[in-house]
């Protein structure tokens, strides 16, 4: 009798182990109304209770109120991912209503953690999950919305608290609605002694103005230890407040690329697109790349890009236009940190600010040495609303405290356009530098023309005042005043005191010793939103100089010739011969051909594996324009694609190549 009692339970507890097993979540599962579960949280918690036998993908079908916030800690397993996305054909509303307060951790969706009202020992290790808003298999159509009522409680929105590991939200609208200072819409911080690894914001529309100090995209409470979150913040449209993307506390290497950054800042605050303010090491690299910011602050300073902790930083390819701020300084790129600065091709346009403009600042406070490199950029659009006289300046270049500044200026096209303000005590000028034997500048190859004429302003394409202790060499530049008048205070240059004020290059070259090979003559453009030379320009030998191994391509991704065309744009002066590209091996995306172009051109690419790949044109304010290639897999090779651009206007566009996780792009001009 006891042996029957006994297999009878090894039975039972075989059919329960079977059970179980059975329960695991595999497939596809739907989510909403007469659904496989009600509400995304519901789905949330089967999953990590019974957890998982493959890859988990759960389709909203409906719209759904969250009226409980939702904690998802969980591992699928390495070769395994969890991913949240519409049903085919729907565009599903995600509301998050929960007004009670979560416990230790706020937010209405938080990434690794067990327990919504948890504590420390809640934080579980979690990875490969996905939010992919798209309604269509690999496709970036943004149907999913994810968004917090007016009475949601929580200052954070979206979080990653714990170690994590491949985790991504893509093609989603994130809308930020409550009323309860709801500063943050995705913060990552770290409770757990690992690091976020691979963190991925992909082609978002995120919007959060319901807090005067609101952040789209926040790393904050992160030790050394942890060492910063890899983060990638691609292709997003992004509305908010004070922060686009602030790497607050001990950022990582990230990838800040293909953005279109708005900040609107109406209190007494600073308003940022990117702020890095701390990184978890000198050695980080972060790359911010192809974005376009649009940002104002009312009553206080506005700076599209700013770094203020030492690190490696790619600052290319950007668009900072109409800028504003109504009584404080307007900066584009604000550097007061030391390392590694490549400020290349961006554009610089449409400036305007009540206590100043500049362009690009290296600020005066920096105790750490720190090398920029600032090439083939394009200067214009100075403005000033204010009514009383106010300093616009190009490159303003402060002296550091006990540290040493490498600064290299090449390539670049700067054009001060005429300043039409009001009022005396204006200071307008091209590129400025303070005194001081720490400072190291060379300035090659640019062009730099003042076409400023208002009597009541002083402007100067290039001015360093006190005794010129700096070390600087400047030769094979374009100088060009259109209307020099020392009784008009219109300038060249000032070298020391206002003894060494000079409206000619020739007294110039006399003041400093410098640009002994360095031109004046008028330059056209194509246009004024764009350093392309008139064809006119193009074979003028007095715009030549010796090429520059640190500039290879131009503003538009061009081959610099030697010798090289000064400014920040190179003719292409033989076009008869349409060459074939080169297979390098590796992914690699290649200068169209021919370019300029009208009404096609050639765009090549080489891939060294099978990936899905996109490639898309872009228009220089974000827009994009044509979709050539959207997650197609393609294998190994060359591959050629024609663009016919007879829809377009004339301008510059930018082509991306997504391959895998690798992002590479090129500009080039349509001229019909």
């Amino acid at each position: 009798m006891k042996q029957h009692i006994l297999k009878l339970l090894l039975i039972i507890s075989l059919f329960i182990l079977h059970d179980k097993a059975l329960a695991q979540l595999s497939g596809s599962y739907t989510v909403g109304e007469g659904s496989d579960y009600p509400t995304l949280r519901a789905a949330i918690d089967d999953l990590m209770a019974q957890g998982n036998s493959g890859d988990v993908v759960f389709l909203i079908s409906s719209d759904i109120e969250e009226t409980q916030n939702i904690a998802i800690g969980f591992d699928p397993g390495e070769d395994n991912t969890v991913t949240i996305k519409p049903a085919a054909g729907t565009s599903p509303v995600i509301t998050f209503s929960a007004s009670e307060d979560n416990g230790v951790y706020d937010g209405a969706l938080i990434f690794g953690l067990s327990d919504i009202s948890g504590s420390a020992d809640a934080l579980t290790f979690t990875r490969n999950i996905i939010i992919d808003g798209s309604n269509t298999a690999g496709g970036s159509s943004r149907d999913l919305t994810l968004q917090t009522s007016e009475d949601a409680n929580g200052s954070s929105s979206f979080r990653l608290v714990a170690a994590t590991e491949n985790i991504e939200i893509a093609n989603t609208n994130i809308l930020i609605n409550q009323s309860d200072n709801p500063f943050n819409t995705i913060r990552i911080t770290s409770r757990a002694e690992a690091r976020h690894q691979n963190v991925r914001i992909v082609n978002n529309y995120i919007r959060n103005l319901a807090a005067n100090s609101s952040r789209a995209v926040l790393t904050d409470g992160i030790t050394e230890a942890q060492f910063g979150p890899d983060l990638t913040v691609i292709d997003n449209d992004i509305e908010v407040n004070r922060y686009g993307v602030w790497l607050r506390e001990k950022g990582g290497n990230s990838l800040i690329s293909g953005n279109n950054i708005s900040v609107n800042q109406q209190s007494n605050f600073f308003g940022y697109g990117v702020y890095v303010e701390e990184l978890y090491s000198p050695d980080a690299v972060v790359q911010i790349l192809e974005n376009s910011f649009d940002g104002s602050a009312s009553a206080n300073t506005f700076a599209a890009v700013r770094a203020s902790s030492a690190g490696n930083f790619e600052i290319e390819n950007n668009s900072f236009t109409n800028l504003y701020s109504d009584s404080g300084i307007t900066r584009g790129v604000w550097v007061d940190a030391g390392g590694s600065f490549q400020i290349h091709a961006n554009t610089f346009n449409g400036f305007d600010g009540g206590s100043g403009v500049r362009m690009i600042e290296i600020a005066n406070d920096l105790t750490e040495n720190h090398s920029i490199h600032i090439a083939n950029n394009y200067f214009t659009g100075f403005a000033s609303t204010s009514g009383n006289g106010e300093r616009l300046d190009g490159i303003y270049i402060a002296s550091p405290d006990n540290a040493e500044a490498d600064i290299r200026i090449y390539h670049n096209t700067l054009v001060m356009n005429p300043l039409d303000v009001q009022g005396d005590g204006w200071n307008y000028f091209g590129i400025s530098s303070f005194s001081s034997a720490s400072i190291s500048i060379d300035l090659r190859n640019n062009i730099l023309i003042n076409n400023d004429s208002n009597p009541n302003v002083t402007s100067y394409l290039y001015r360093q005042v006190l005794s010129a202790a700096s070390s600087m060499d400047a030769d094979y530049n374009l100088w060009f005043v259109a209307s020099p008048s020392a009784a008009d205070n219109t300038f060249l240059s000032r070298h020391g005191g206002t003894e060494t004020n000079a409206t000619t290059l020739a007294q110039h070259q006399e003041n400093t010793g410098f640009d002994s090979n360095s031109v004046s003559f008028e330059v056209l453009f194509e246009d004024e939103e764009s350093p392309f030379l008139d064809e006119s320009m193009f074979s003028n030998d007095n715009l030549l100089a010796p090429a520059i191994s640190s500039v290879p391509t131009d503003f538009f991704g061009n081959d610099r010739n030697d010798p090289a065309v000064m400014g920040a744009h190179e003719p292409e002066i033989n076009v008869n011969i349409q060459p074939e590209p080169e297979i390098t091996g590796g992914i690699k995306l290649h200068q169209n051909y021919p370019n300029p172009f009208n009404p096609s051109t050639r765009i090549s690419f080489e891939l060294d594996a099978s990936y899905p790949t996109s490639l898309s044109v872009y228009s220089v304010d974000g827009r994009r324009v044509a979709q050539l290639l959207n997650n197609q897999q393609l294998g190994a090779g060359l591959h050629n694609l024609n663009f016919d651009a007879s829809r377009l206007s004339s301008g510059v566009y930018i082509y991306r190549l997504t391959a895998g996780n690798t992002v590479q792009s090129g500009r080039m001009m349509l001229i019909k």
